[in-house]
């Protein structure tokens, strides 16, 4: 039963606090809308009335998507935590709402850093290297070297003609200057391709090709 049960596709009507999954997207969606929305001219005095006005009524509606997912205990899913200013609530839209900067990192190499223009608060994703995971690139990848170190042997040259003063100015270039280089990691799992379903309504989104 249960292998026939995995087998099945899936059906929008079986997902747990659907309603309240629909309620959420449309606030998030709804605050995404009036963040790109421009600043219309109004014959106010008061310096850019219109703009204030969306960019409030945007932050509301991410409130309201938050008090909604910790009243019903349902999580928001990271890429979309990961967009949310923690300050002010607003949807960090690069080039439009934030700014976006890369930054060197110690521990993971590299950080994107997310600047809100609204309350200049910044938020930093680490974005350390990826490991691709595809066995045909790793056969692919096996076979070149197996090739080269089995069936050309001077590929490497021979001993004589290495010069041993050239191999310790190296040695000692990277004794001195030794860095630390960050291992590749899987994606988070969000980011994996495992089967997401993404339904638009009770219609099935199909999927993009990358």
């Amino acid at each position: 039963m249960a292998k026939k049960n995995r087998e099945e596709a899936p059906n929008p009507n079986n997902i747990s606090s659907r309603d309240i999954l629909q309620r959420m997207n449309f606030l998030y969606q709804a605050g995404a809308y009036l963040s790109t929305l421009p600043a219309e001219a109004s014959s106010r005095e008061a310096p850019h009335p219109a703009a204030g006005q969306k960019r409030r009524k945007a932050r509301a509606y991410v409130d309201s998507m938050r008090t909604v997912g910790q009243r019903t205990v349902v999580k928001l899913d990271p890429s979309v935590k990961r967009t949310l200013c923690r300050s002010c609530n607003l949807i960090l839209i690069p080039g439009t709402t934030a700014t976006v900067r890369i930054k060197s990192s110690p521990s993971h190499e590299h950080v994107v850093t997310y600047t809100c223009t609204t309350c200049n608060s910044a938020r930093r994703i680490p974005a350390p290297p990826v490991l691709v995971v595809n066995s045909e690139v790793k056969a692919d990848k096996q076979a070149e070297s197996s090739s080269t170190n089995v069936g050309d042997p001077q590929a490497a040259g021979p001993v004589e003609n290495m010069d041993v003063d050239a191999q310790g100015h190296k040695l000692c270039a990277s004794k001195t200057k030794r860095r630390r280089t960050n291992a590749t990691r899987l994606p988070p799992f969000f980011e994996r391709p495992v089967g997401h379903v993404v339904f638009r309504g009770n219609d099935k989104v199909p999927e993009i090709a990358m």
